[in-house]
């Protein structure tokens, strides 16, 4: 399949379109009952999009995302504009390694990427950690369902994961079978997996403007976790030929997993 280049219109706004995947997601999980639970949690909820999606829908439920506090003013912003029914949404700040909850709280727990950034804030153990937790406040019975980057095979999915890996902010994927297996040990068994494509790269100009935003622009929001990646000139001079001749890609595979929590 043909991976096309991110306009400039669409790069402006992907961040909060996101190809419609997170209103892809939320009508698949319906099918497992979503909308018809009482208590849901967006982990690593970022902006909160992946809730406002769910509420988009028109439902009540009461819906909590935890995240970072960097997220919070962005949130509230989003709130204030919207227009659908944002009263039993509710944002905290709280590391989700340690999360504040009764035991069996949750019949919900869905999440769209950002356990990368766990693992850039708190390392891998606080990954570990944070599924633990998940475990811990889902019912019995309860889904939880984890959105994580996949490796992909174009020279320009490639091209990304190398580029990441060399910043150094440690903001990272694990592999399908690093989750499938935690969450196995844990009593939850594996539902259902199935991927997102997006399709898309980004052209030269786009990227150059992702590579200073993560090096210069993310060690300021997570500072306060010792976050040090190397500087944008070393980046930028090492991979600008191949990012010119090749895009770098977008989220070009991102893989759903839907567990159940058995006991």
């Amino acid at each position: 399949m043909t991976i096309q280049y991110l306009s400039d219109e669409e790069y402006e706004n992907i961040f909060v379109s996101f190809c419609s995947f997170r209103q892809k997601l939320v009508s698949k999980l319906e099918e497992y009952g979503l909308l018809k639970s009482n208590y849901i949690m967006d982990l690593a909820a970022g902006h909160g999009f992946l809730s406002f999606a769910v509420k988009e829908k028109g439902y009540k439920n009461y819906l909590v995302d935890i995240g970072l506090i960097n997220d919070l003013e962005n949130f509230r912003r989003t709130i204030a504009i919207e227009t659908y029914n944002s009263r039993n949404l509710q944002f905290i700040v709280m590391d989700s390694s340690k999360m504040a909850f009764r035991e069996n709280r949750f019949d919900f727990i869905v999440n769209f990427l950002g356990l990368e950034d766990i693992n850039m804030t708190i390392g891998k153990s606080g990954v570990i950690s944070t599924l633990k937790e998940a475990d811990r406040i889902l019912k019995v019975g309860g889904i939880l369902e984890i959105a994580i980057l996949a490796k992909g095979s174009k020279p320009s999915s490639i091209l990304n994961w190398k580029i990441w890996k060399y910043i150094g902010l440690n903001s990272r994927f694990y592999s399908p079978e690093f989750y499938i297996n935690k969450m196995l040990e844990l009593g939850l068994r594996l539902k259902e997996k199935f991927m997102l494509r997006t399709n898309k790269k980004m052209t030269s100009t786009q990227a150059k403007e992702e590579i200073l935003f993560a090096c210069e622009e993310a060690p300021k929001i997570f500072k306060r976790y010792n976050v040090y990646p190397k500087p944008f000139k070393q980046v930028w001079n090492k991979y600008k030929k191949k990012i010119k001749k090749q895009g770098l890609g977008f989220y070009p595979i991102i893989l759903i997993l839907i567990f159940e929590k058995q006991s």
